[in-house]
Parts: C-alpha cells; structure tokens; sequence
C-alpha cells in the first residue's frame, strides 16, 4: 500500500462511512480493511479515524452513569438575604477597566454592577462587596 494519505482515507471512507458499512467500531472496521489492504500504523490510522468520526460520536451509547436530579435553590425570605455574584469579562477597556463584577438580591432581582479589571482576586471580589453592597444592604444568609 502507497504511502498515500488521500488514498487511505477514501478506503476508510468505503469501509466506515459508507451506507452499507454502518460506522462499525474500531475492530469491525479494521477487520475489514485488513481483509484487502496492509499498511504500517493501519491499527492507529483506523482507531483515530473512528474516535474521530462525528457521527460516530453522536451516536454514541453514553457509558457513564446518569447525572442527579438538579436541586432547586431555596426561595429567599426577604430582600438582599440571597445574593448572586458573577462576573462579565473580556470587555472592551474602558478608562481602566475591563470587567464588570455583578451583584442581584435573588428576591427583588435589584442589582449592583460595579467596574473592576479581570485580574481580581477572591479577597478583591470581597472588597468590592464590602465597599459597593455590605455598606447599603448588609450580609447576606446565602451567596450564589
């Protein structure tokens, strides 16, 4: 067999992809191929072929356990009780910043945006909360 990668390619093609085949697993599908053809590294070639193929991988039986139930988060008893915090990156730079850091009460849904830089850190975040939203509304029984 040539060296050729076009022509190895239009064989697995013939022989995987193909309607009759019917994208047959790494075996079957050198099994096949070995029936006409030899080549060195056929074994590899094939296996990263079929572990590559998209329909392949969507068609997939998934072999890994279920993931659980999602469990919904407590509704809050009253405002600013539950706070969620994120953060919007990578925007444009604006007079020094590149970040928006987001607080929203989960009862009122009122939010804070405050502008910070990407770099920040977990004792940075802090800050931001104790300067921008502990001063007007206090501490909070949960943070999502």
């Amino acid at each position: 067999m040539p060296a050729d990668m076009e022509i190895k390619l239009r064989i697995l093609e013939a022989h995987h992809d193909g309607k009759t085949a019917g994208h047959l697993g790494q075996d079957k599908t050198l099994e096949l191929i070995a029936r006409e053809y030899t080549w060195p590294g056929m074994r590899e070639f094939i296996n990263e072929y079929v572990r590559t193929c998209d329909t392949c991988t969507r068609n997939k039986t998934p072999r890994r356990r279920h993931h659980g139930q999602l469990h919904l988060l407590s509704i809050s008893k009253g405002p600013w009780q539950s706070v969620s915090m994120d953060f919007v990156v990578q925007l444009p730079p604006s007079q020094g910043y590149d970040t928006i850091y987001v607080c929203v009460d989960r009862f009122t849904k009122m939010a804070h945006f405050v502008a910070t830089n990407s770099n920040i850190t977990a004792e940075g975040t802090v800050n931001l909360y104790l300067k921008n939203i502990f001063k007007s509304h206090g501490l909070p029984e949960d943070i999502v």
